[in-house]
């Protein structure tokens, strides 16, 4: 079990009633993206693990894209979860019940969002630590006025602490965006790590699995025509992709491609959907324009599976060429080919780079260290001895 932090008395608050971190996550845990299958991870091992302080998930918006098949129609409700969200944090904080706000983030109308909490937490005096999930901030906070850059730097630097995925984006929200450098922490995506592995299926087709929202931001069109090269449609292989969107269009560009008796769609699918789908595959392919640190590249890594990526975001983090997965560059058909064929015709590769990916999870990328990392964050700043 893991050691209980010692925090600082508040004066007139009875020791068993110090407060929680409240975690403040768009979608909670069961949300469609990687940042809510991040949350529900780690929150799910936190608690497992009985480490301190206890965690209060609130989530800012509800289950109203889809998420649980519900009608669109049921977008009204946000405004409803969002401000009940806020008050929530406001009476939890003003009864004392709130040590620290760990608040995720992306970009555009979260930032907005979220800013709310941010200030909340200022007010209530509290620790306040941002965690930064956006893979397009960059493109987001460059089409912005002057003006709203300005106001969007202030609303990131009320944080006591700023988390960012990876190396790159570190120096992209230090350099770029002008955030102390000493408030900037790298703490990597995490997922868990299977004890019993699935051997690769047995079959003449390579197996390839996509998995993203349907959008052209994770390259599927580079996808789809790279397959369609002639050199790559003359091997055996099948692709399923998996994640919601617009199927319709996507199929109509399968077809267009000729691939409609080699390519499925599988829709959205749980976490659980994706380890199951993963354990029947061969190799991940996500050939994203811009990404943070895709959560299923580690799980696919995790599972012993080979990814094929584009160096872009924090994927050079995980992903190391040759060594851990086959890296391309974004918007590469050409090199995505080269790549996916290489890939399908040494299988040898294939499991050379599986076994190498899954032991730098193991190492570097999982729950528990990413928990140990986020305690000794908390204990510091809740404490007060690292302001």
């Amino acid at each position: 079990m893991a050691g209980v932090i010692a925090l600082t008395e508040e004066p007139g608050v009875p020791t068993a009633r110090r407060g929680k971190i409240y975690v403040i996550c768009c979608g909670g845990r069961t949300g469609p993206g990687g940042m809510s299958r991040m949350v529900d991870y780690y929150m799910a091992e936190w608690e497992a693990q009985g480490r301190a302080p206890q965690l209060m998930l609130i989530d800012s918006t509800g289950p109203s894209y889809d998420w649980r098949r519900q009608p669109l129609s049921a977008i009204w409700r946000q405004p409803i979860y969002y401000f009940r969200a806020l008050a929530q944090v406001a009476g939890a904080g003003s009864l004392g019940r709130i040590v620290g706000l760990h608040i995720h983030m992306a970009e555009r109308g979260s930032v907005l969002r979220k800013a709310l909490f941010i200030y909340l937490g200022r007010l209530l005096k509290r620790p306040v630590i941002i965690h930064m999930h956006a893979a397009t901030f960059p493109e987001f906070y460059a089409g912005l006025s002057p003006i709203v850059q300005s106001w969007v730097r202030h609303v990131l630097r009320q944080a006591d602490r700023f988390i960012v995925l990876g190396h790159a984006h570190r120096q992209y929200f230090t350099e770029t965006v002008g955030l102390d450098a000493d408030r900037v922490v790298i703490v990597h995506n995490a997922v868990p790590v299977p004890s019993t592995l699935s051997p690769p299926p047995d079959d003449r087709l390579c197996q390839l699995l996509f998995v993203g929202t349907l959008i052209e931001r994770k390259g599927l069109s580079d996808l789809l025509e790279a397959l369609a090269r002639p050199r790559v449609r003359a091997l055996p292989w099948h692709l399923r992709i998996v994640g919601e969107g617009d199927q319709i269009r996507w199929a109509k560009l399968v077809e267009t491609h000729g691939l409609r008796d080699r390519v499925d769609f599988a829709g959205w699918v749980s976490s659980a959907g994706v380890h199951q789908l993963l354990e029947k595959s061969d190799v991940l392919v996500l050939p994203s324009l811009n990404e943070g640190l895709p959560m299923v590249l580690l799980e696919a890594m995790a599972h012993e599976r080979p990814v094929i990526a584009t160096s872009v975001g924090s994927v050079c983090d995980s992903v190391e060429d040759e060594v851990t997965g086959l890296l391309v560059p974004p918007s590469s058909p050409d090199a995505l080919a080269s790549a996916l064929e290489k890939m399908m015709v040494e299988k040898e590769l294939r499991l050379k780079l599986g076994v190498a990916g899954r032991q730098l999870v193991a190492e570097r990328f999982t729950i528990t260290r990413l928990n140990g990392q986020l305690e000794e964050l908390f204990g510091r700043l809740c404490s007060g001895s690292d302001k």
